[in-house]
């Protein structure tokens, strides 16, 4: 018996579990990572201004209540230079 290609099947014990895949802890034993939240325009607008005044990475993140990474991520895709 196929299962659908968005679904887990087991057979445990000669009975079928099937579940999605995003909730099947059997497969998946640890929960799933979030969706990254997305960027408003006004916080893209205080980083520019924040990089154009010559904040830091770590300033921009704190004021902006974002990973630093995700800073850096944002800086590049836009084309910005960061102050390390």
């Amino acid at each position: 018996m196929g299962a659908a290609p968005n679904l887990c099947a087991l057979e445990i014990s000669d009975i079928e579990i099937r579940q999605p895949l995003s909730r099947c802890e059997i497969c998946f034993p640890y929960p799933m990572k979030p969706k990254p939240k997305e960027w408003t325009e006004s916080e893209i607008q205080v980083m520019t201004r924040m990089v154009r005044q010559g904040a830091s990475t770590s300033e921009i993140s704190g004021k902006l209540g974002r990973y630093t990474a995700s800073v850096r991520r944002m800086a590049r895709k836009l084309g910005l230079l960061l102050k390390k």
